[in-house]
């Protein structure tokens, strides 16, 4: 059974950023009423069953009636309190091509006494991940 749920689970993310707020199960072998566990995964949104004739057309969909006071979502509070103050990101308002530029104008190379790099051999760009 474990197996099943995380085949399940794979499509049944939710991706805010992608307005993919809900998703559907379509189970046509009654599989899902084996572990209907309302305390694990939650209260279905909506629930319906569509009935088919033997090719395999559907000739009646019943919705289930469900409880509006129900919980749609089954999700822990956060155990943490947000704090005013501070910043997070110091480039939030600059373009990709502003922040890089700024990132390679701070890089800088320090030289001990007379150590520099070998003849032949390059030496990386900001690009290719040199070292301060």
């Amino acid at each position: 059974m474990t197996e099943f749920k995380q085949i399940v689970g794979r499509g049944t993310r939710l991706f805010k950023d992608k307005d993919k707020f809900s998703f559907d199960i379509i189970d046509f072998v009654y599989a899902t009423r084996k572990f209907n566990d309302p305390e694990f995964d939650g209260p279905p949104v909506r629930r319906y069953e569509v009935k088919t004739d033997d090719d395999g057309h559907a000739v009646e969909t019943v919705e289930e009636d469900l409880a509006d006071d129900q919980v749609w979502v089954a999700e822990p509070e956060a155990d943490y309190d947000r704090q005013e103050g501070g910043s997070f990101d110091p480039a939030e308002g600059m373009s990709d091509d502003e922040l890089v530029s700024t990132l390679t104008t701070r890089a800088r190379r320090f030289y001990v006494g007379r150590a520099r790099p070998r003849q032949g051999h390059r030496r990386p760009g900001p690009h290719l991940g040199s070292r301060r």
